[in-house]
């Protein structure tokens, strides 16, 4: 069964000119934790840390866990209802600071400052499983699914709208990606690029600047840039086209197959 593992790397000494320090496997300490120690289920899905410092985690049969360092707090629908499951499929925390919570009948709940709030169904599932965050903006963010959709949820006075979008064609398991100006990326079905702009999806049978309408993965690095590396080469996108960023500039010399920012 799957347990709880952590590992916790002691601070090296001081001295008085800095030193190269490169830990060994002997300077790890090792702790398990299972159900044993208070963790509700053995099944763990998910882990996701808030800016408070908690680590919550999600299992598959116990419901949601905090956990502080030396021992968990369980929240499950008896404690808690909106959680509406015992099964835990993704933790998300945004740049708020707000926990997400899926759970594998396809519900989003949300946690801000300890108060859970049950924001979101959908129970085309597997499809609907929340996979990660696309883009937040003020009153506004969007999360991707597993299998393709992406859920907006626009904040309004009294209740917030939420939207499903279904863009056409995208990878089974679609890496989405939002650049500087608010466009979100995706890979079809066929190996291409396509755009989703506002609820509309377009199709870019030759994108500017790149060798091959193929590629092979898609990314997006923390100045919003988009990246892609098509069978032999690496891009970046610059405003209107793609600048060959190829390490050596000699295509063929490697694969990328994914990519991670």
């Amino acid at each position: 069964p799957a347990k709880l593992c952590c590992l916790i790397l002691p601070l090296a000494g001081c001295t008085a000119r800095a030193v190269p320090y490169s830990p060994s496997a002997d300077d790890y300490v090792r702790q398990i934790w299972n159900t044993d120690s208070g963790l509700p289920d053995s099944s763990v899905t998910s882990i996701a840390q808030t800016p408070d410092g908690y680590l919550w985690i999600g299992t598959l049969h116990g419901g949601l866990a905090r956990f502080d360092g030396s021992s968990f707090v369980t929240f499950e629908p008896g404690n808690t209802p909106e959680l509406r499951s015992i099964e835990i499929h993704k933790l998300l925390v945004d740049t708020s600071g707000t926990l997400w919570i899926g759970n594998v009948e396809g519900g989003l709940i949300s946690c801000r400052d300890g108060r859970f709030n049950f924001e979101y169904w959908n129970n085309d599932t597997p499809r609907s499983w929340v996979a990660g965050i696309v883009a937040e903006h003020p009153g506004e963010i969007e999360f991707s699914s597993q299998l393709g959709l992406i859920f907006r949820r626009i904040q309004g006075d009294q209740t917030n709208h939420w939207q499903t979008l279904a863009p056409a064609n995208a990878w089974p398991s679609p890496n989405f990606c939002e650049d500087a100006n608010g466009t979100i990326w995706y890979g079809t079905r066929d190996n291409h690029l396509a755009q989703l702009r506002g609820t509309n999806a377009v199709t870019l049978p030759h994108p500017p600047g790149l060798n091959s309408p193929v590629v092979n993965a898609l990314a997006r690095d923390a100045h919003g840039r988009i990246w892609v590396a098509t069978p032999d080469h690496l891009a970046c996108w610059n405003c209107d086209a793609f600048v060959d960023q190829t390490p050596t500039h000699e295509p063929g010399s490697f694969v990328i197959q994914y990519m991670l920012p």
